[in-house]
């Protein structure tokens, strides 16, 4: 594959990740594109969810479309990968980007312990911890996951 052809490819990925998002908001095109600012028409923003609009592959621009549906970088890439793994199916991506969100942070009851689990690009992340903790186990925890998280970054860096 050339430039041009990653290029266009990259600009549909996130176009219809963009739909999949917009269509998550419970929005319209028009009513995404009022929200916007400067506004844009729906038009525009129809453009933009084909990959016609080569400014959807700038940080600035996305960050602009992300707010006026009130998601994040994080939540485009995910939809972006999503549409990817589902053959460009934007109504496929689209349930599964809200199974993951459905399990995002859900927390189970077990008998004297809880379980959060968090979806992550390469597979959930879960959390086992009991049921009543005090403030001191707590802050215990913190620091455990604070370490954690800075063995991991290490890691990723190698």
């Amino acid at each position: 594959m050339n430039d041009v052809t990653d290029t266009h490819t990259e600009m549909r990925l996130l176009g219809q990740a963009l739909a999949v998002l917009r269509e998550e908001a419970k929005l319209t095109q028009e009513e995404a594109g009022e929200r916007c600012r400067p506004p844009f028409s729906r038009q525009a923003w129809h453009a933009h969810e084909a990959g016609r609009v080569k400014g959807i592959l700038e940080p600035d621009v996305q960050r602009r479309l992300l707010s006026a549906l009130g998601a994040t970088p994080e939540a485009l890439r995910m939809a972006r990968q999503k549409v990817a793994e589902h053959g460009g199916s934007v109504r496929i991506a689209a349930r599964a980007a809200a199974g993951m969100r459905e399990r995002a942070g859900k927390v189970y009851e077990l008998e004297d312990q809880r379980q959060a689990v968090f979806p992550l690009q390469t597979g959930d992340a879960v959390l086992v911890y009991p049921t009543r903790m005090p403030v001191e186990a707590i802050d215990e925890l913190e620091r455990y996951l604070s370490m954690f998280i800075q063995t991991a970054r290490s890691r990723a860096a190698n």
